[in-house]
């Protein structure tokens, strides 16, 4: 009696047809998380019929890749179980493709959103500051850094930033001004808290400057002293190599810079540097680092309050929407591979 194989072969069918290797159902196209609740159900409806498909035809296969006699029962289950296989696969492969050329189409209109939006931001940070194209390309500048080169910036702007503040505290160094008799709990209260900052040689100096205050003068001489101390204390290497380190690091500048900015507050120049290097000291956002390194930081002094908030807020906007335009173009490409297709 004639002997009849009743396995035809699906596997290289399925990869013929658009499947990945080691599956014999199609897959649809990866898709990002911003995408719709209704794209997201159809990704996981094909998903998980692909994988159902996947085990039926490995039974199948298990089952009927055997010899059976031509017309016997067994071969003519197995003849009409592939040919039901077939055409759930194929079923199965034009939904995939339906749904890939979909979600093509959604990832294009996606980009148009973020594009467009991208260039709105853009308009509103020039309303801002009137130098919009220049803060874009500081802001891409430290996208591409990589994270020591992100670091380094970060640390150079924060030493940069107690210069700044010691050269704007030295021109307000007045006897005429009013002194503050607070003043010396704010000074005390920050040495509570941050003066191992200090060389161990000079904290007790320090402090006993601070019980000795008198005049606004003597302040702002003081808190010149004291951030330059802390300044020169900090090591940009050992900021740049060690995570713990720089986070201390980062916490001090913090917590002097807004020392200054309470004990000298009838500069404004002193408020904006303080809020400008909080900006830069942020890991995701610290594009201002590469300002104040680069000793450009009067584009930020000559911005006033609002639009310095503005221009921050804008610029999370921005750096995420660069983030979101080039993960959707990323994805978008996926669909030239053999894999993912809309054909």
């Amino acid at each position: 009696m004639p002997i009849r194989v009743s396995v035809f072969l699906l596997l290289v069918w399925g990869v013929s047809s658009g499947a990945s290797e080691g599956h014999y159902a199609r897959r649809p196209c990866p898709v990002s998380p911003e995408m719709t609740a209704g794209v997201q159900g159809q990704f996981a409806k094909l998903s998980a019929r692909a994988n159902r498909l996947d085990s039926t035809v490995t039974a199948f296969n298990t089952k009927c890749n055997v010899d059976n006699p031509e017309g016997s029962s067994a071969e003519r289950v197995c003849a009409e179980q592939e040919q039901q296989l077939r055409g759930d696969l194929d079923s199965q492969d034009k939904e995939v493709a339906a749904f890939n050329r979909q979600l093509a189409s959604a990832y294009d209109s996606q980009a148009i959103v973020v594009s467009n939006r991208m260039a709105a931001t853009s308009a509103r940070m020039k309303a801002a500051n009137n130098s919009s194209e220049d803060w874009q390309a500081d802001m891409q500048e430290w996208m591409d850094m990589g994270a020591n080169a992100r670091r380094s910036a970060q640390v150079s702007a924060t030493i940069e930033s107690f210069g700044l503040i010691a050269d704007a505290v030295a021109l307000d160094a007045h006897e005429s001004l009013a002194f503050s008799e607070d003043s010396i709990g704010r000074f005390e209260n920050w040495y509570a808290s941050y003066n191992l900052a200090l060389p161990a040689s000079q904290r007790d100096t320090v402090l006993a400057r601070i019980r000795l205050l008198k005049s606004r003068k003597q302040d702002a001489e003081l808190l010149s002293l004291i951030l330059q101390l802390v300044g020169a204390h900090i090591s940009p290497q050992q900021a740049i190599a060690d995570d713990h380190y720089w986070e201390a690091t980062g916490e001090v500048a913090v917590g002097t810079l807004r020392l200054a900015q309470t004990v000298m507050n009838t500069d404004p120049r002193i408020r904006l540097i303080v809020a400008a290097t909080q900006m830069s000291l942020d890991v995701g956002y610290g594009w201002t680092a590469i300002l104040i390194s680069n000793k450009r930081a009067t584009q930020l002094i000559a911005l006033q309050d609002d639009n310095l908030r503005a221009i921050n807020a804008l610029s999370h906007l921005y750096i995420d929407d660069v983030k979101k335009l080039k993960q959707i173009k990323a994805a978008r490409a996926a669909f030239g591979g053999s894999a993912c297709s809309v054909q």
